[in-house]
């Protein structure tokens, strides 16, 4: 069974990467950046109450970059899900 940090793991990295992936552009791009914090925020509220300004920007700089056309791996989730498990205090 996936536990809550596995859980929003996969959410914001697939979400992550289908907005990238329509908007055709890169994070790093301008307007990129700002897009990527505001699907991270949106994701943060809606799935875990996280409205906290701090947090979302914790949560959005520790967001692993995946390279465009990239299947997400299971080292990917795993990896992030262990920082929010820590970070968040999510089980």
């Amino acid at each position: 069974m996936t536990d809550r940090a596995t859980y929003l793991s996969r959410r914001l990295l697939s979400r992550l990467a289908d907005v990238e992936s329509a908007g055709g552009f890169s994070p790093d791009e301008s307007g990129g950046a700002a897009l990527r914090r505001e699907t991270i925020a949106k994701i943060l509220a809606v799935e875990e109450g996280i409205t906290d300004g701090a947090t979302i920007a914790l949560v959005a700089g520790a967001v692993p970059f995946l390279a465009r056309g990239r299947e997400l791996s299971s080292r990917d989730i795993e990896g992030f899900a262990a920082f929010l498990r820590e970070r968040l205090a999510l089980s």
